[in-house]
């Protein structure tokens, strides 16, 4: 089965553990490449809508795993029960909505402790409620699907609250250290958007006196600076 190089990337992060969760399945191609690898014993596969739980629900049984892959309809983690799975993916969705789904239910989050999550947006603001709600972020990787760059990281609970710096958070403290093959093309299309937003808020004398102009101005010269 080929479910694209952001789904196996992900499916990749997720350490091995007797029970896994993956929140927003869609059609249930994370936990069938999990189990079919031997990751996991067993997924769940939930999601809050039915149509994607009908659709969760022919691959596992197309794939005559329905005594390794249960499918629940239920909210973010709201479906899982505390201490019932050790791991979660949280794919394919904002990053904004996936830290509110992390903080909706915190004791279920923090009893599954490591998090696989793949933001399609705002992986700064994600990154930093991560930090401020003491998630260390252990792992990042990238790779590019149908033409598009894609992050992926993997967060464990601690329970200390700690702070990244701008940079960090913007690009990831990991993928700042490892600097992996995908990380200037990572570079470039944050230092773009930049660039872009700084044009546009330009064109105001307000904006331009405001601390997110002042902020963007900075993480344009900490951008460039990594691509020199």
């Amino acid at each position: 089965m080929n479910i694209g190089e952001r789904l196996e990337l992900v499916a990749s992060l997720v350490p091995a553990c007797d029970c896994a969760a993956d929140i927003g399945t869609d059609h249930a191609y994370v936990p069938v490449r999990l189990v079919e690898r031997g990751t996991c014993s067993r997924v769940i596969a939930s999601d809050i809508v039915a149509g994607p739980c009908r659709a969760a629900a022919e691959t596992v049984m197309l794939h005559g795993l329905m005594d390794k892959i249960e499918v629940r309809q239920a909210p973010g983690l709201q479906g899982i029960v505390p201490g019932e799975a050790q791991a979660a993916v949280i794919a394919g969705m904002g990053g904004a909505t996936i830290a509110e789904i992390l903080g909706e239910v915190p004791e279920t989050a923090q009893s599954i402790g490591t998090f696989v999550l793949q933001p399609m947006s705002a992986a700064a603001l994600l990154r930093r409620w991560l930090a401020g709600h003491g998630y260390r972020i252990g792992a990042e990787a990238l790779c590019r699907d149908a033409g598009r760059l894609y992050v992926v990281l993997r967060a464990v609970y601690e329970g200390t609250p700690y702070l990244l710096t701008d940079l960090e958070a913007e690009v990831g403290p990991c993928l700042l250290k490892e600097r992996p093959e995908l990380f200037r093309d990572q570079v470039e299309e944050l230092l773009q958007s930049a660039r872009t937003l700084l044009e546009r808020m330009g064109r105001s004398e307000a904006a331009r006196q405001t601390k997110k102009y002042r902020y963007w101005q900075r993480m344009e010269s900490e951008l460039e600076a990594l691509l020199q």
